[in-house]
């Protein structure tokens, strides 16, 4: 059947859940996982090479929107089969893999980890896990329900100096903490949404790039492949994208939770219009 948007939107994970295959099994510890890939280039190029490093794995199948990353792809994995739909790959791959990556842009984030969740495959998924909270939440409840293993991409947080610098804090290193001032310089082309379309390249499937998110034209170096970041319907900007390293660590040393108020000020007439 053709692909359509609004088959997309009806066919998602988020709206029904997936049938699970016969045959799932658990591995043994001498046996390595079969790992899908989600996702290829940048991020994921990295992510991939990490997990790879365990040497645990073996990745035996990749989806990638855009076929100009296929060849690469192909070279550095020449046993996996590659595939520019994820859903496709799950669809045929379901049965024989055990682990999947997910790094796509933000908004793709639930819908493919859900897929994997409703699966019982183990998931890594980049950071922010969701677009939104209730879609993290819905990722939550369906963990627990797989009794998959999870984790989310948050290098910063992983790393030892992280967490020294966190028991430093933890131990008055530097006395009573009583403000906070966290800041970046990051900033992504998130202005008024440019007007007009461009053509789409060649090998980009640019329905599937947009995938849940609402229908809008291609515009040349303004969303794909990485400034992305700066649109709302596909991911969190400045905040979204660094909030997690910068912010992070006075929340862990502080034991900070949720906070009572928030306040934004700025271009909110940009932001309606991204």
């Amino acid at each position: 059947m053709p692909f359509t948007r609004r088959r997309f939107l009806t066919t998602s994970a988020l709206a029904a859940p997936f049938i699970l295959p016969s045959g799932l099994r658990a591995q043994g510890p001498s046996k390595k996982l079969a790992h899908a890939a989600i996702g290829i280039n940048g991020q994921a190029a990295s992510d991939i090479a990490a997990l790879m490093d365990s040497g645990r794995l073996e990745v035996v199948a990749i989806a990638d929107v855009d076929k100009r990353n296929h060849a690469s792809a192909k070279e550095r994995f020449p046993k996996a089969t590659i595939y520019q739909d994820w859903r496709e790959l799950f669809e045929k791959e379901a049965g024989r893999i055990d682990s999947v990556n997910v790094t796509v842009p933000d908004h793709m984030h639930g819908v493919v980890a859900m897929t994997a969740l409703n699966l019982k495959k183990h998931v890594y998924c980049q950071k922010p896990l969701t677009r939104t909270v209730g879609e993290a939440r819905a990722l939550q409840m369906a963990a627990k329900k797989a009794g998959v293993v999870t984790q989310m991409g948050n290098q910063i947080h992983s790393s030892s100096e992280y967490r020294s610098a966190a028991k430093l804090v933890q131990d008055g290193a530097i006395g009573k903490v009583r403000e906070i001032h966290c800041w970046s310089g990051a900033r992504f082309p998130q202005e008024i949404r440019p007007g007009g379309a461009d053509p789409v390249p060649e090998g980009l499937n640019w329905d599937h790039w947009l995938g849940v998110a609402p229908e809008r034209p291609y515009k040349d170096s303004i969303y794909h492949p990485f400034n992305w970041r700066g649109w709302q319907d596909f991911g969190g900007g400045a905040i979204g994208d660094f909030g997690c390293h910068i912010m992070d660590t006075p929340f862990k040393a502080l034991g900070l939770t949720a906070p009572l108020s928030v306040e934004c000020t700025g271009a909110e007439e940009a932001w309606i219009k991204t």
